[in-house]
């Protein structure tokens, strides 16, 4: 089973350089050098809280108040 969500781009009068911040985010999590409770902290706070990558502020990708998830279901 696979959830699939949609998330805003950040930056949308950019078009899709505008998701380059969302990008970045995601390649700072690997890598040996970050400690998987420091990796599992990040994703935690970009999903419910937010967060902030190259000075662009990233909205949650989660947000059970005034925003719409939309997640896709497919049977694998």
């Amino acid at each position: 089973m696979i959830f699939e969500a949609t998330y805003p781009n950040p930056i949308p009068e950019e078009g899709i350089r505008g998701c380059v911040p969302v990008a970045k985010f995601w390649d700072s999590l690997v890598g040996p050098e970050m400690e998987d409770v420091d990796r599992e902290l990040a994703i935690w706070l970009f999903l419910y809280n937010g967060s902030t990558q190259d000075g662009i502020d990233l909205p949650p990708s989660i947000n059970f108040h005034g925003r719409t998830i939309f997640l896709r279901y497919r049977k694998i």
